[in-house]
């Protein structure tokens, strides 16, 4: 059954957000311009690195191009800027000054860097408002596209979202007056680990969305759908991830090597400090889909699994793999062990080449079907899908079913 009302949710991760266009250069080709994309969609949400891949949409950049972005050291390096590194309060120079940094090297970039290079990137429009942009793709394509953007408020702790259309809960509202700029650089600025300070954006500070538990945008989204009274039957989901870790448990039963296998880190401050910053990029995600997946009326297994549901995950997974026989694990299609074990360590920034390269070797083993999609539930000791498709091809095949070319 087609679906009339599209929603394109986006994922935040950092440089992993690559995998997003070129997930959708695979869909509608390298040349294909941003707005021509939009039309395909009625509602567009993103967080983070995938609040970046929005942006590039917004801005009617060809996809070839927004890929481009991530694939090169010096764009990245824009969006990553490393912070400048001053004397501590009071210093006076010399050996002892040292930068205002702990001793694990924390935070690494500088969030001021970061704004600047990303009205840089984003030029001229980059200032436009969100509900300015959708009103040139409306007038563009014939149809409107709207737009969310997530972040978190530091100050009230809690979710701060950016939209192109008024808050469908409030009686009185007005859409975001913030640029596209800043709503992007609001919603990619990740904490502790990373950016040195807050984002401020209308009197507001403001970090990454990923603290909300909206790392995947798409509840927010659906939920912003039904408030209007859009019928749940009426709405498709294409969610679009950036990569997933998802290691074999030790008490599956099954044999692996080691670096398969998912282990038990030593508790420490600073390992507790690094869980909770990346344990946003992990579950709330991945329930997320299964969950507006159940909201919009989505079957449940009975017997195989569902593959025509109204919500089409896009995410590849870096796990393993069973072996023909089922006895026990494998090495994923299309990576090396070295390739496998060095993705499982990879951080969100991977600003490197080497790292940038690992990413992208990651992607085009999954479009080829080597490497695992996503599903939206599975079996949590055979990784056996429930919910979804396991492969790329699949799920593209499930969204051109509910989403035919416009």
């Amino acid at each position: 059954m087609t679906k009339d009302f599209r929603i394109l949710s986006l994922d935040g991760g950092g440089t992993w957000a690559a995998i997003q266009v070129k997930a959708l250069i695979e869909m509608y080709g390298p040349d294909r311009r941003g707005h021509d994309v939009l039309k395909q969609f009625d509602l567009v949400a993103g967080n983070s690195g995938g609040s970046i891949v929005l942006a590039g949409l917004a801005i009617d950049m060809r996809l070839r191009d927004i890929d481009a972005l991530f694939a090169d050291a010096g764009q990245r390096g824009k969006i990553f800027a490393k912070r400048d590194f001053t004397l501590r309060p009071g210093g006076k120079g010399g050996r002892n000054s040292g930068p205002i940094v702990d001793q694990s090297g924390f935070p690494r970039y500088s969030t001021t860097g970061k704004h600047n290079g990303l009205a840089e990137l984003m030029g001229a429009d980059g200032q436009k408002t969100l509900a300015e942009i959708a009103m040139n793709v409306q007038q563009r394509n014939g149809r409107r596209t709207d737009f969310l953007v997530v972040s978190f408020d530091y100050d009230r702790e809690r979710a701060h979202f950016f939209r192109s259309m008024p808050d469908p809960a409030h009686t009185i509202g007005s859409p975001s007056i913030a640029s596209l700029c800043d709503a992007v650089h609001a919603s990619s600025t990740a904490p502790i680990l990373y950016f040195d300070k807050p984002a401020e954006v209308d009197g507001r500070r403001l970090w990454d969305g990923a603290i909300t538990g909206y790392n995947n945008p798409v509840l927010a989204a659906v939920a912003d759908t039904l408030a209007t009274h859009r019928p749940a039957d009426d709405i498709a989901v294409l969610s679009i991830g950036t990569g997933t870790v998802r290691l074999a448990e030790s008490d599956s039963g099954l044999a692996g090597e080691k670096t398969l296998m998912q282990k038990r880190d030593p508790q420490s401050l600073l390992n507790d400090v690094k869980k909770m910053a990346r344990s946003v990029l992990a579950e709330p995600p991945s329930s997320a889909s299964y969950i507006a997946h159940t909201l919009l009326g989505g079957r449940m297994p009975a017997s195989g699994a569902v593959i025509d549901g109204p919500v089409v995950r896009l995410n590849p997974m870096v796990q393993p793999q069973l072996n023909k026989n089922g006895t026990g694990w494998k090495l994923p299609e299309g990576l090396s062990g070295a390739e496998f074990a060095a993705l499982v360590r990879l951080d969100m920034d991977a600003v490197k080449q080497r790292e940038y390269e690992l990413i992208a070797a990651l992607a085009k083993a999954w479009i080829a079907d080597g490497v695992v999609n996503q599903a939206l539930r599975c079996n949590p000791l055979t990784l056996e899908p429930l919910i979804g498709n396991d492969t790329f091809s699949g799920a593209c095949d499930a969204w051109k079913a509910l989403a035919p070319m416009r």
